[in-house]
């Protein structure tokens, strides 16, 4: 009876609303938002159209010269230019943030002093060689016995030489503890020291991590009873200590040495490069390898080094078999060194294994997971029933390492025994570094890490190793264009480099959280991170080392190629950005204008092209904050699971409707601020992290030295209101929509939720343009909606992956569009077709990206985006390019006018409640 009369639904569940209104509701969730825009707005619009075509573009033709090329520009006095402050304590006051290339052609960087690269003279090298020799002398003469004298590297000295006279390729395969990251660089320059040649003796040493880079040259200028400068340095992103003079280590990470080759292409005044822990094969580590193996065609001086303990030695020598690579096997120096595996673990440890489920880390071809009762029970039975020594345990990511470090410190009995450090890349140099020193009297130190602690970081006193056996890894589907976060085993390569961690000073143990059958069925070696990333910003990358030459072909001379499908796609991408060129049916890949800006950019291709517009469009102070807190893995919010609501509220007090606007706001507010008393205050107050902001601020300061060696920015104060480059900062939706030209990816919000039967005014539900629904995370500012106003239906989305534990796509950083900026700012093309009421124009054909108009307006902004994309490739095209012949001055006026126009248009068009009514009103010409 109820269900004849449609009280009930055919599932059961009760009818609240008729099937009438649910297809109503169902045709307003996909019918076109209205624009609609004042009259005299359009008119003022149409004669600065009309301008541009009459008087502007024929001009604009005339100067601009598509084969202008763009040199990058050294930044050695830009420091304190820009006004933000420095993101470490310890940076030297007259050196740059980032080894850059100066205007001059002929500028070449030295890599070692930061310096414009000079060959010194015999006088000079004899001078620098003969006190290097005295000072190795008198290291050699003091009393003492140097521990580093016992480390097995330290028999290998003469191998080692005899391998570099011989081949111009060396690899070493050296067991965890052997000591090859801090003797092999020591064994090669004392050897040159003594032979009185040290000052010629210069040797870049890279490592995957700061951490490691930071922690190894300390080591290395304190066994050499030196200060860090004197003849060893190190150079990471935003921390360095360079050499005073030629003649010394350098350690930095590989990115750095990327970043550097682009000033320096043929490695002048490099003696050496030493490639450490090679066997992780990071994107940027097989990029330096295809690299350094062309250099070697070229250099006959040059001698490479390759360094790990878990390393493919016959992949190696095949790769540098033209080199004829050497390999030398160095044992470690481990004490006695006990594994465990599931069920034996937890009998050793006697931890009773029905109380858990312990299935999955049993069987192989199980998916990974963490127990953290397991986790937590293990380290205390360690606690418990084993002397002293420090634990180190392995985990995923930072929510798991928070987790566990929670229910170790929440026991008051048990945190009084145990001094809990977490490790994680977003922690600061300075918190890194706690976990070298020693624990208190009676108190056990317990370090909770990702696989940063795998390589490279050796913490003496750890004697226990706790090994999860998985870790958190971001893997790329083309298909869906969608980057997927999913734990994943860890190979044996890993496993072994975890348990090569323990018995430094006693007998150690090892307790992996999974079973024998599971170790032997991970894979040997991990996934080279080429194989299971986006390749856009790694072939523009390349093209910063191989000009025109085609992508796969130098791709293709890497150590482990990625499919031609992927590296397609990418170069697409990468076309419909605007930054390549497709010549010769694909033969011929070559930079546009934009892209020869960009491609020394350190910013993923999609953010440099918001850059770049927001030099532009002079909002350059926001997206840059922007920029830097998408990129620079530091998160400015204290953040864990339980705070995140809190995070949440803090967002919402800057800006309700777009986390990139509110973090941008949240980093102003601070950077206003005087005192460092009230800027900790203010982190205090709205649960921020003041290391992470210092950091993010240099990160973003280092973006803006990349626009000026791209000579799109003077040297005007950037982070300054009333500079220039930021008179239209305070326009919104004109930020979101420079942000929209790169990163393009827009979702669909429906209001409303219509489910059995009931609808639900007050919810909401985001989906992607295919229709997939898309969770927001709950320190989101659109988790909730605001209730005060009516909003546009299109979102602005930076970070979209699919996390496969909680099987949700998820969305991150999301800013409400206004429609016009959605029409104005898309790359992608528009479509108009004329209706019963007037005209509707759609981005590429897409239904949720639909707008009603009427037929003036349509034009109106079909102009006036055909006007902006050409006054935007001239200024990209010439800018900074000619000073000899600066544009007409009625271009530059131009320029200005168009520009003020669209800030005009935008502020006019800011509420956007006047884009959800389609009621006439005569007085704006509706």
């Amino acid at each position: 009876m109820l269900h004849e009369e449609k009280y009930i639904g055919e599932n059961g569940y009760p009818i609240t609303i008729s099937s009438e209104e649910q297809e109503k509701i169902r045709k307003e969730w996909n019918s076109p938002v209205s624009i609609r825009l004042p009259v005299s707005l359009m008119e003022e619009g149409f004669s600065i159209i009309q301008n541009f075509h009459e008087e502007i573009k024929p001009q604009m033709d005339m100067k601009t010269d598509p084969t202008a090329v763009i040199t990058a520009g050294l930044t050695e006095e830009s420091d304190d230019e820009f006004g933000v402050e420095r993101a470490t304590e310890d940076i030297d006051e007259d050196d740059s943030f980032c080894w850059e290339e100066d205007k001059e052609n002929n500028y070449i960087l030295d890599m070692f002093t930061g310096r414009q690269y000079i060959e010194p003279s015999r006088e000079e090298n004899i001078h620098r060689s003969q006190k290097m020799l005295q000072l190795l002398q008198a290291r050699e003469m003091s009393k003492g016995t140097q521990p580093q004298a016992s480390l097995p590297m330290s028999h290998y000295r003469d191998a080692l030489q005899t391998a570099l006279d011989k081949s111009r390729v060396v690899v070493i395969a050296g067991d965890t503890g052997c000591g090859k990251s801090t003797q092999v660089p020591q064994m090669i320059i004392d050897d040159w020291i003594r032979k009185g040649n040290g000052a010629n003796c210069n040797i870049l040493v890279t490592q995957p991590r700061r951490i490691s880079a930071i922690s190894l040259a300390k080591r290395v200028a304190k066994e050499r009873r030196e200060k860090i400068g004197e003849s060893v340095g190190f150079h990471v992103r935003l921390h360095y200590q360079r050499l005073r003079e030629q003649g010394g280590v350098m350690f930095c990470t590989t990115g750095m040495l990327l970043q550097g080759l682009h000033s320096n292409p043929t490695l002048k005044g490099v003696s050496h490069v030493i490639v450490d822990e090679v066997h992780e094969r990071s994107v940027q580590t097989d990029l330096l390898l295809i690299i350094l193996r062309r250099l070697l065609r070229s250099s006959d001086d040059l001698r490479i080094i390759f360094m790990s303990a878990s390393l493919s030695t016959v992949q190696l020598q095949k790769y540098f078999e033209a080199e004829e690579a050497t390999v030398i096997e160095v044992p470690g120096t481990l004490y006695p060194l006990t594994r465990h595996y599931l069920p034996c673990a937890l009998n050793e440890l006697q931890i009773n294994s029905r109380h858990y489920q312990l299935d999955s880390l049993m069987e192989p071809g199980s998916q990974p997971f963490i127990n953290y009762d397991l986790v937590v029970d293990v380290i205390k039975s360690i606690q418990n029933s084993r002397p002293p020594g420090a634990i180190l345990c392995f985990l995923p990511g930072w929510q798991d390492i928070r987790t566990v470090q929670t229910r170790l410190t929440e026991e008051k009995e048990l945190e009084s025994m145990l001094w809990v450090l977490p490790l994680h890349s977003r922690l600061s140099s300075s918190d890194q570094e706690q976990i070298f020193e020693e624990a208190a009297e009676g108190r056990r130190k317990v370090v909770l890490a990702t696989n940063l602690a795998e390589t490279s970081l050796t913490v003496q006193d750890v004697v226990y190793v706790v090994d999860t056996g998985c870790h958190k890894e971001q893997r790329y589907d083309p298909k869906k264009n969608l980057s997927i976060l999913a734990n994943h085993w860890i190979s044996r390569a890993n496993s072994q480099q975890r348990a090569g961690r323990a018995g430094r000073v006693q007998p150690g143990e090892v307790f992996h959280l999974y079973s024998s059958k599971v170790h032997m069925d991970m894979g040997r070696f991990p996934v080279p991170e080429i194989m299971r990333i986006p390749l856009e910003h790694v072939i523009l990358q390349c093209k910063a080392h191989c000009g025109d030459e085609n992508a796969l072909s130098f791709l293709s001379e890497g150590l482990s190629v990625p499919s031609r499908r992927l590296i397609s796609k990418a170069v697409s991408t990468l076309e419909d950005l605007g930054m390549l060129e497709i010549l010769d049916q694909g033969a011929t890949e070559k930079l546009t204008a934009l892209g020869r800006r960009v491609v020394h950019f350190s910013t993923p291709p999609h953010l440099s092209k918001a850059l770049v517009y927001a030099s532009v469009f002079k909002c350059l102070n926001p997206v840059l904050k922007i920029t830097a807190s998408l990129t620079s893995g530091r998160d400015i919010f204290l953040n864990n699971i339980e705070n995140r609501a809190e995070t949440r509220a803090v967002k919402t007090q800057m800006n309700n409707t777009s986390d990139l606007l509110a973090i941008a706001r949240l980093c102003s507010a601070w950077e206003e601020l005087d005192h460092y008393k009230d800027k900790i205050d203010f982190c205090n107050d709205n649960n921020l992290n003041h290391r992470s902001i210092m950091y993010n601020l240099g990160i973003s300061r280092v973006y803006a030295d990349h626009l000026y060696d791209g000579f799109l920015l003077n040297k005007e104060d950037i982070s300054s209101p009333f500079s220039s480059w930021n008179a239209f900062s305070s326009n919104n939706q004109l930020v979101l929509g420079v942000l929209l030209a790169g990163v393009g990816r827009i979702l669909h919000l429906q209001r409303g939720v219509l489910s059995k039967g009931i609808f639900r005014s007050d919810s909401f539900v985001i989906k992607t343009l295919d229709n997939k629904q898309v969770h927001t995370g709950s320190d989101c500012v659109l988790h909730q909606l605001p209730k005060d106003q009516d909003m546009s239906c299109h979102l602005l989305c930076v970070n979209l992956t699919r996390d496969e534990v909680s099987r949700r796509t998820i969305a991150r950083d999301l800013s409400l569009l206004q429609p016009l900026t959605v029409a104005i700012f898309t790359e992608q093309k528009l479509v108009a077709e004329e209706s019963e009421d007037g005209w509707q124009i759609s981005v590429d054909g897409k239904e949720q990206l639909s707008f009603h108009l009427d037929e003036r307006t349509a034009k109106f902004i079909f102009q006036l985006r055909n006007i902006m994309k050409e006054t935007v490739s001239y200024i990209v095209e010439t800018r900074g390019l000619d000073s000899e012949v600066p544009p007409p001055h009625e271009i530059e006026t131009f320029c200005d006018t168009l520009l003020s126009f669209i800030n005009k248009l935008f502020e006019t068009s800011q509420n956007f409640k006047k884009f959800q009514k389609l009621e006439e009103k005569e007085d704006l010409g509706f």
